[in-house]
């Protein structure tokens, strides 16, 4: 089983990724998708803080 910090940092490095991948839509006209990232970015910082704080 993975330990706590193990899956923190895994956890933000999905982040950044999906931060990468709403950079580069910024050009193309694919606001649906983009919303939907910065959703999972959202999602992706509470459960960050959630866990840090654990």
């Amino acid at each position: 089983m993975m330990d706590l910090q193990t899956r923190i940092d895994e956890m933000k490095e999905a982040r950044s990724h999906v931060r990468v991948a709403i950079g580069i839509l910024e050009g193309y006209s694919l606001s649906g998708t983009r919303v939907k990232l910065r959703e999972l970015e959202g999602q992706l910082t509470i459960a960050i803080k959630r866990r840090e704080r654990s």
